[in-house]
């Protein structure tokens, strides 16, 4: 159970998706007053028993809306506070100023809106569990697709994509690369994208990890998005505002 004084991962997990639902709540992985009343607010809205703890049945009801815990439920080892690389903020602006927190400010003014609050939730699931996520990739040009689609192909290096320019949801603003900060420098590490399938799911976020046919570990989008075809007759009537009011 997860209830007022509890700190930790799951708890962050839990704030995560409150802020999900449209709660006002602080992801900072203590589970203190707001997080109670945010608690006591969903259990209102879905007739459950309003006693601002995440017991059976409150947790029920989360995963039907596809909430999932991080680990298995009520473990008293979860309980124990581990040792993080970095404190765990309460939002982005406890970072204001910092480099990493302004490319990704920069990279997220470009692309479509929804995506933006999403990645900011994305960012902060990481940031409870102590990783500093750095945004390397977010709107890119038909051009710059052309190009990266060679790399491997007509051009030296591994391939990257099987994707032409206007064949990539990053070409429409609707997708985002992000990479984990290890020292002040981005690591590609396999080993530590695991978490993201995990963020992307508290964040409604689909992971490009999830994917049978061409794992993209860094890659991150809006789910259930219009196929390309749709995308680039949008793109050719309207831009990418037209976009982005359609999803």
């Amino acid at each position: 159970m997860l209830e007022r004084g509890i700190k930790g991962k799951d708890v962050a997990a839990w704030q995560t998706f409150l802020k999900l639902q449209g709660f006002a709540v602080t992801i900072d992985s203590d589970f203190g007053p707001g997080t109670e009343r945010a608690t006591k607010a969903f259990q209102a809205r879905n007739s459950l028993r309003e006693d601002g703890k995440v017991g059976p049945n409150t947790l029920a009801a989360a995963k039907t809306k596809g909430f999932e815990l991080p680990h298995d439920f009520g473990r008293e080892e979860d309980l124990i506070e581990k040792p993080v690389t970095l404190p765990a903020p309460s939002n982005l602006e406890m970072f204001a100023g910092d480099r990493i927190v302004q490319i990704n400010r920069a990279k997220l003014a470009k692309v479509a809106p929804n995506l933006r609050n999403r990645a900011d939730l994305f960012i902060a699931a990481a940031q409870a569990e102590g990783v500093i996520l750095q945004i390397v990739q977010g709107l890119r040009t038909f051009a710059e697709q052309d190009a990266l689609y060679a790399q491997g192909r007509t051009r030296p290096g591994k391939r990257v994509t099987n994707a032409r320019g206007g064949q990539s949801m990053h070409n429409f603003g609707l997708a985002l690369d992000l990479a984990p900060v290890v020292a002040g420098v981005v690591s590609w590490n396999e080993a530590l994208y695991r978490p993201f399938g995990k963020w992307a799911a508290a964040a409604g976020l689909e992971w490009g990890g999830d994917w049978k046919k061409f794992k993209d570990l860094p890659h991150v989008q809006l789910p259930h998005l219009p196929p390309i075809p749709v995308l680039q007759s949008l793109y050719r009537n309207g831009g990418l505002a037209k976009v982005w009011a359609a999803v």
